[in-house]
């Protein structure tokens, strides 16, 4: 099984407030696809920390081969078995 998780941000104020997050995945054929959806409410004055903010989508299971991981418009290709560091699409979507 493979975890996949959603990153909404590499650095927010601990102040900004994250609800309604939705995550899911599913396996087309060679393609592993992920959706996301979050709203977020900032106040006017923020602390100056900075969060990570990550929401987990689930497991899929993954045949041996060649994939891609796609998310909104970002891609990234990867073979399975993978024996390196996380794979990663970014979603410029915003």
């Amino acid at each position: 099984m493979t975890a996949v998780t959603v990153v909404f941000s590499e650095c927010a104020s601990g102040s900004v407030q994250w609800t309604d997050q939705a995550c899911s995945v599913e396996v087309s054929g060679g393609e592993v696809v992920v959706t996301s959806s979050v709203r977020r409410s900032a106040p006017r004055t923020q602390t100056s920390d900075c969060n990570w903010v990550t929401w987990d989508c689930g497991t899929v299971e993954l045949d041996g081969g060649d994939h891609t991981l796609v998310y909104g418009t970002g891609e990234e290709s990867f073979t399975v078995p993978h024996d390196g560091p996380p794979v990663c699409a970014r979603n410029t979507n915003g």
